[in-house]
């Protein structure tokens, strides 16, 4: 997260300088727009990681901002942090409703500006093998929303499905031990289907080699 960009959208310099002076104390690089319609066009030229969004804009207000990016396909996961005056309930729900991943009112403090940004970075970038898990003979690579049956020995098989598109307001999903795989609690604990259809492609397309499982077998699906 160190190499991370995060694009600060506020047309109030103090706080604007504030910000940038802080998230680049914990080692981001940081650009800053203080109009609507710039910081916009800018998301989608410079694709940054991260996006501190405040609602009240000249030229595009927040929410508006919002909409724009959650209905593009490039940018509709990237994490974004509303940093507003407005505190009201309904200000609150209706960030979270135009796609904000998180709510923060002024005044604020910039070190949880800072804590609440290194969590959205965390969950939209996994680290190492994060985005890659293999349980078993099922191989599930979330950037790629693909699972996979290995073969037992050195060379993967040519069997896969594709996983339904992750919910940007949500998790991962965690894959299960081969033993549990097909119970109701193992891999869709965020409700968002894709681990629904990962556990059911384990039971119906991973076989083991022991002769019960071989192709046209009528014996279920399991784990040996």
């Amino acid at each position: 997260m160190g190499d991370a960009m995060v694009m600060v959208i506020e047309d109030e310099k103090e706080i604007r300088d504030l910000l940038q002076y802080n998230l680049e104390r914990a080692g981001w690089k940081v650009a800053t727009f203080d109009d609507g319609e710039k910081g916009l066009d800018q998301i989608f030229a410079a694709r940054p990681d991260a996006v501190v969004l405040d609602l009240m804009l000249p030229g595009r207000n927040g929410l508006e901002i919002l909409r724009e990016v959650r209905a593009e396909p490039a940018t509709a996961d990237l994490p974004v942090l509303v940093l507003t005056a407005r505190g009201a309930e309904m200000d609150k729900l209706l960030g979270f409703e135009h796609g904000a991943d998180d709510y923060l009112t002024k005044p604020f403090s910039p070190r949880e500006v800072v804590a609440r940004l290194r969590a959205l970075l965390r969950r939209s970038r996994p680290q190492g093998a994060g985005a890659t898990l293999v349980r078993g003979a099922l191989r599930i690579d979330f950037d790629a929303r693909e699972a996979r049956r290995v073969a037992r020995r050195a060379a993967a098989q040519g069997v896969g499905i594709r996983l339904p598109r992750r919910d940007p307001h949500r998790g991962r999903a965690r894959a299960a031990p081969p033993h549990e795989a097909g119970r109701g609690r193992d891999l869709d604990r965020d409700g968002d289907g894709l681990g629904l259809q990962v556990r059911h492609a384990a039971r119906r397309e991973l076989r083991c080699s022991c002769g019960r499982c071989a192709p046209g077998s009528s014996s279920p699906p399991h784990w040996c």
